[in-house]
Protein backbone atom coordinates (compact mmCIF):
# COMPACT_ATOMS: atom_id res chain seq x y z
CA UNK A 1 0.00 0.00 0.00
CA UNK A 2 2.71 2.84 1.19
CA UNK A 3 4.59 1.71 -2.74
CA UNK A 4 1.30 2.56 -4.34
CA UNK A 5 0.95 5.59 -2.57
CA UNK A 6 4.94 6.41 -3.04
CA UNK A 7 4.25 5.85 -6.53
CA UNK A 8 1.24 7.46 -7.29
CA UNK A 9 2.79 10.54 -5.47
CA UNK A 10 5.95 10.03 -7.84
CA UNK A 11 3.29 10.36 -10.98
CA UNK A 12 1.61 13.44 -9.98
CA UNK A 13 4.86 14.96 -8.89
CA UNK A 14 6.14 14.33 -12.65
CA UNK A 15 2.94 15.51 -14.58
CA UNK A 16 2.90 18.97 -12.56
CA UNK A 17 6.27 18.60 -13.22
CA UNK A 18 6.22 18.74 -16.78
CA UNK A 19 3.41 21.83 -16.55
CA UNK A 20 5.71 24.35 -14.77
CA UNK A 21 8.04 23.56 -17.30
CA UNK A 22 5.83 24.40 -19.68
CA UNK A 23 4.94 28.17 -18.22
CA UNK A 24 8.28 28.96 -18.11
CA UNK A 25 9.84 29.64 -21.72
CA UNK A 26 13.12 30.89 -20.90
CA UNK A 27 14.08 27.22 -19.67
CA UNK A 28 12.45 25.83 -22.38
CA UNK A 29 14.16 28.00 -24.68
CA UNK A 30 17.45 26.90 -22.58
CA UNK A 31 17.10 23.53 -22.35
CA UNK A 32 17.46 22.31 -25.60
CA UNK A 33 19.95 24.99 -26.65
CA UNK A 34 22.47 23.06 -24.14
CA UNK A 35 21.76 19.93 -25.87
CA UNK A 36 21.61 21.28 -28.94
CA UNK A 37 25.20 22.74 -28.84
CA UNK A 38 26.69 20.87 -26.53
CA UNK A 39 29.41 19.59 -28.33
CA UNK A 40 30.94 23.18 -29.19
CA UNK A 41 33.86 24.79 -27.12
CA UNK A 42 34.16 28.20 -25.80
CA UNK A 43 30.20 29.04 -26.03
CA UNK A 44 29.41 32.29 -24.60
CA UNK A 45 25.44 32.68 -24.07
CA UNK A 46 24.03 36.19 -23.38
CA UNK A 47 20.37 35.53 -21.71
CA UNK A 48 18.55 38.49 -21.45
CA UNK A 49 16.44 39.51 -18.44
CA UNK A 50 13.08 38.06 -19.30
CA UNK A 51 14.27 35.06 -19.89
CA UNK A 52 16.40 34.84 -16.86
CA UNK A 53 12.83 35.58 -15.24
CA UNK A 54 10.97 32.79 -16.68
CA UNK A 55 12.81 29.90 -16.16
CA UNK A 56 16.76 30.22 -17.76
CA UNK A 57 18.06 29.49 -14.26
CA UNK A 58 21.32 28.51 -12.55
CA UNK A 59 20.48 24.89 -12.77
CA UNK A 60 19.93 24.56 -16.11
CA UNK A 61 23.26 26.62 -17.05
CA UNK A 62 24.83 22.38 -17.60
CA UNK A 63 28.35 23.60 -19.45
CA UNK A 64 29.67 25.42 -16.67
CA UNK A 65 30.08 25.60 -12.64
CA UNK A 66 28.55 24.74 -10.40
CA UNK A 67 27.28 21.58 -11.47
CA UNK A 68 24.48 19.89 -9.48
CA UNK A 69 26.03 17.17 -7.62
CA UNK A 70 23.84 14.27 -9.10
CA UNK A 71 25.12 15.44 -12.83
CA UNK A 72 28.19 14.34 -14.33
CA UNK A 73 30.03 17.48 -15.92
CA UNK A 74 30.54 17.86 -19.22
CA UNK A 75 33.76 16.64 -21.05
CA UNK A 76 34.11 21.11 -22.13
CA UNK A 77 33.36 23.20 -19.34
CA UNK A 78 34.74 26.63 -21.16
CA UNK A 79 30.94 27.91 -21.64
CA UNK A 80 29.89 31.17 -19.78
CA UNK A 81 26.28 32.17 -19.53
CA UNK A 82 26.08 35.89 -18.93
CA UNK A 83 23.08 37.58 -17.59
CA UNK A 84 24.23 41.12 -17.66
CA UNK A 85 21.93 44.19 -18.57
CA UNK A 86 22.48 44.95 -22.12
CA UNK A 87 20.95 46.77 -24.67
CA UNK A 88 20.05 45.13 -28.34
CA UNK A 89 22.99 47.93 -29.65
CA UNK A 90 25.79 46.29 -27.47
CA UNK A 91 24.67 43.09 -27.83
CA UNK A 92 24.88 43.22 -31.58
CA UNK A 93 28.68 44.82 -31.65
CA UNK A 94 31.75 44.09 -30.62
CA UNK A 95 30.48 41.44 -28.06
CA UNK A 96 32.30 38.22 -26.96
CA UNK A 97 28.85 36.58 -26.83
CA UNK A 98 28.57 33.37 -29.38
CA UNK A 99 24.46 33.05 -28.97
CA UNK A 100 21.58 35.19 -27.28
CA UNK A 101 19.08 33.75 -25.64
CA UNK A 102 16.34 36.40 -25.83
CA UNK A 103 12.40 36.87 -26.31
CA UNK A 104 12.26 38.22 -29.43
CA UNK A 105 14.50 38.52 -32.20
CA UNK A 106 13.15 41.55 -34.03
CA UNK A 107 15.21 44.10 -31.82
CA UNK A 108 18.48 42.38 -33.20
CA UNK A 109 17.22 43.18 -36.97
CA UNK A 110 19.17 45.91 -38.70
CA UNK A 111 16.93 48.12 -40.49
Amino acid sequence: MVFLAATGILALNCTIMRALIANYPGGSALAPFNDQYADQQAVQVHISNLAAQTGASLFLQSHSPPYIPSMTAPATNDWVYKTESLSPHDLTTSTPFTHLIAESSIEFTST
